[in-house]
């Protein structure tokens, strides 16, 4: 089931002529995902394993924030004059401590057609293409060469890529997008995430309402205790755990950026927060 949180909580109390927090953010996706039980196994050919589903395809799911501002702050040509370059930075964060972990696969933001720079972007993703799409050719002809149990797995990435790049934001000039690992402590233990950071000009020109998502899969994570390699019949516990999610604008005339939902402490910084039970397949 897709679910779906925010800040504010109530969407219809967003006060989208405020100056001091006229944003909001939302978090989205699976919350009961299928956990994939032998994703980090790599078998050499011909090895028979009783464990591993060769025929299904890998669970992805996709995650995904949203940004928005009203038409009034876009037209706001005295507020982006003081936005930072760059100018948003997006965090999601997952936990590690809940029996289960994901395995980050794809990044992304999105646009939708046509846009303002739209004959610049295509003579780019032209670029891109050319230079991806033989690799990804030479990829997808060895996996369906190599008898390897996992072969479905890794086309089952290669797919879930391959579609996350349609409406794939290009990293022309302007829109030099990026994103990196990050790890922080919270109250719900070591949480580990992916960092967007989104140039001006993007964060600007792509309208007032910006989304991105991670493609992720769930793997089954059990702590070793006193040295001792875990019984193969030892029972899964996976329980119920919270993606994390923070936005942050940057602002040249204040001393910290504004943040969503607002921090009210500087070494406190608040989240919305998703909760998610992965599960193992019946």
């Amino acid at each position: 089931m897709i679910e779906v949180v925010s800040y504010p909580t109530d969407l219809a109390t967003w006060k989208d002529t405020s100056k001091e927090q006229p944003f909001y953010l939302e978090l989205y996706g699976e919350t009961r995902p299928l956990v994939a039980l032998d994703f980090t196994q790599v078998l050499a050919p011909g090895i028979d394993d009783r464990h591993v589903e060769s025929e299904e395809a890998l669970p992805i799911y996709e995650y995904s924030w949203v940004i928005g501002h009203s038409d009034d702050l876009l037209a706001n040509k005295d507020l982006w004059s003081h936005i930072k370059d760059p100018a948003l930075s997006v965090f999601v964060y997952f936990p590690v401590s809940r029996g289960w972990r994901v395995k980050e696969l794809a990044a992304t933001t999105k646009y939708l057609t046509p846009t303002v720079d739209q004959e610049k972007w295509l003579h780019r993703i032209s670029e891109i293409s050319q230079e991806v799409s033989p690799a990804i050719s030479d990829i997808s002809t060895l996996v369906r060469l190599v008898p390897n149990p996992l072969s479905s797995e890794v086309a089952s990435i290669l797919s879930t890529i391959a579609r996350l790049q349609i409406n794939n934001v290009p990293r022309v000039e302007g829109f030099e997008w990026s994103v990196r690992k990050v790890t922080r402590k919270s109250e719900y233990g070591v949480m580990q995430g992916i960092q967007w950071t989104i140039p001006r000009q993007m964060f600007r020109q792509l309208g007032n309402r910006l989304t991105g998502s991670i493609a992720v899969s769930f793997t089954p994570s059990l702590r070793q205790q006193n040295y001792l390699v875990c019984d193969e019949e030892q029972e899964l516990s996976l329980q119920q755990g919270t993606i994390l999610a923070r936005a942050e604008v940057h602002h040249t005339e204040r001393e910290r950026a504004i943040c969503i939902p607002p921090t009210h402490q500087i070494e406190l910084k608040d989240f919305i927060g998703l909760q998610i039970a992965p599960r193992r397949k019946l």
